[in-house]
């Protein structure tokens, strides 16, 4: 177990959540699903599936967080634990090392930036013999910042210095003026600026993706996933909480102050901020099987930057849920 997890925690990056169901659905089998997720956009849905009951008065839905590396790719392995929101590096990586698992759908999707208070920062070129700090070393967000410097003709380590750090340490660095170039996620990024107007979202890396790849191409992050035999066991279950967690998360858009205070209440977030940066922080259902192609591209990359970020291959396309 301890081998598979140190193999298993390069993939994770920092990261850094509802409706009711149709009256003409059948109810399901009484049954508690649980759920490993953390302080993070996609669980915000999930809480408010929880809170209108969204499965039916026979589900009741258990949320366990995880707090760490460790910690989430052990309640995957976790037998008690039903699905678990995680990176799709790491679903990729587990995957391969054969793991039954299946991602049943991407839900957040380029919501990381490059953040400095230089105002005439423009290219990754401008970050040469400078110090930039990035969230969690190994986590796909590294493996995407050394592509576009190796891409731009720099050498990480000789000609760019990549500190790394956590979500939270990279913000105060930043507000103290200590960072002067991070990569950065959201709702952090907003919290950053709203403390230091000194500082701007130079560019995000899904529009350094998408200029990289000259195409409207996503940045695939996080993924909810279950292993084969639970959903052959539990077929319905699985299709409606697909269903009802693509409602909740259009409900989270479009009720940005309430899913906030749900965020607050429930995993200590700032309620306020939650809010404000809601728009931006990728939050977007696509079932598994429909994120094949754009997962395919993605891990591509990272597979010829360096096939350790997923596993050592290419996964197949048993790796995607085939249902809604």
């Amino acid at each position: 177990m301890k081998k598979l997890l140190s193999l298993l925690v390069v993939g994770l990056f920092s990261l850094n959540l509802f409706a009711c169901g149709s009256n003409n659905q059948q109810p399901l089998e009484e049954t508690t699903l649980t759920v490993g997720a953390t302080a993070a956009p996609f669980t915000i849905p999930l809480l408010h599936m929880m809170e209108t009951n969204a499965l039916g008065e026979q589900v009741t839905i258990n949320l366990q967080q995880w707090t760490d590396p460790e910690s989430a790719i052990a309640m995957v392995l976790d037998p008690s634990i039903d699905m678990v929101f995680l990176p799709v590096t790491v679903a990729s990586t587990l995957y391969n090392r054969e793991q039954p698992i299946r991602i049943l759908n991407v839900n957040v999707w380029g919501n990381a930036g490059l953040v400095t208070s230089n105002p005439d920062f423009s290219s990754w070129q401008d970050l040469r013999n400078q110090t930039i700090y990035v969230p969690l070393q190994g986590s796909a967000n590294d493996a995407i910042v050394q592509y576009f410097l190796n891409a731009a003709g720099l050498t990480p380590g000789t000609d760019v210095t990549i500190n790394y750090a956590s979500v939270a340490e990279i913000t105060q660095l930043l507000v103290s003026g200590q960072a002067t170039y991070a990569i950065q996620t959201e709702p952090q990024t907003s919290a950053a600026l709203k403390q230091n107007d000194a500082l701007r979202v130079a560019f995000t890396l899904e529009q350094a993706w998408q200029e990289a790849t000259t195409s409207d191409a996503m940045i695939p992050n996080a993924a909810l996933t279950a292993l084969q035999p639970y959903i052959d066991a539990h077929p319905e279950l699985i299709a409606r909480f697909n269903e009802e967690y693509a409602k909740a998360i259009q409900w989270t858009l479009d009720n940005p102050e309430q899913a906030g205070a749900l965020a607050q209440e429930h995993l200590g977030m700032n309620g306020d901020l939650v809010a404000a940066a809601l728009s931006r922080m990728g939050l977007k259902f696509v079932s598994g099987h429909d994120s094949m192609d754009q997962l395919n591209k993605y891990f591509q990359v990272l597979y010829d930057f360096n096939p350790n970020m997923i596993g050592g291959n290419l996964p197949s396309s048993a790796l995607y849920y085939e249902g809604q």
